[in-house]
């Protein structure tokens, strides 16, 4: 299977809405889901939840690229090595799904005459201890995507920014095979999305700092 871009799926999904006309809606942050697989009957389940917005959906292995399970279906997670935790969804990754967005209810993602689609990228690594013997392991994810819908009065295209981050857990088991003792394959992969809000950058906060420092000492010089 060929590993999606997402920049490139993201440029493919402006050229199919080229000539119409299209709205940009306020950037949503996503304050709780997950991503589950394996999860009954269906391998993978994702949910997503934010500010007037929710999404539930459904998809396999083929429709989704998940590198911490793909990547490792080749002799190549073993102790010490780094695994990559992007997982990306294209728009016809979410054809099992149901969203709402501001009130209003959308079942058709992705197929003929769909008003909604979604990508979704999860991006992080994780590293195998030089000790590792198998078991769980977890490490920080962000999370980017894009929710387009089309008014069916107007047939004006909305899209919504949708931005997050949490906690990725990767359970590692043998590989299974006599000749790669050694590696490891995945057993099961959680994305958790937390309520938490982004913390500002170093710069930021000197620049917070030194003007609350000329503001103090300003008025030292008025007393």
């Amino acid at each position: 299977m060929v590993r999606p871009d997402f920049r490139h799926l993201a440029s493919a999904a402006a050229a199919l809405v080229l000539g119409v006309a299209t709205a940009t809606a306020e950037p949503i942050r996503i304050t709780s889901g997950s991503l589950v697989f394996p999860a009954s009957p269906i391998p993978i389940t994702v949910e997503l939840a934010g500010a007037g917005f929710t999404f539930n959906g459904s998809t396999g292995t083929q429709q989704i690229w998940l590198s911490p399970y793909g990547d490792c279906l080749v002799p190549a997670c073993v102790a010490g090595s780094t695994v990559s935790l992007n997982t990306v969804g294209s728009e016809s990754t979410y054809l099992l799904a149901t969203a709402t967005y501001q009130g209003q209810t959308f079942d058709n993602f992705g197929g003929i005459n769909a008003r909604s689609s979604l990508l979704t990228e999860w991006t992080g690594s994780l590293e195998l201890p030089a000790n590792f013997a198998g078991g769980s392991l977890s490490a920080p994810f962000s999370f980017s995507g894009v929710f387009r819908l089309t008014d069916e009065q107007t047939g004006v295209v909305q899209r919504v920014d949708l931005f997050g981050s949490g906690t990725a857990t990767v359970t590692f088991g043998p590989y299974g095979s006599p000749e790669h003792p050694n590696a490891f394959g995945t057993q099961s992969v959680r994305f958790d999305f937390a309520d938490v809000a982004a913390t500002p950058e170093p710069a930021s906060l000197l620049l917070l700092g030194t003007g609350l420092g000329a503001i103090a000492a300003a008025r030292r010089r008025r007393t």
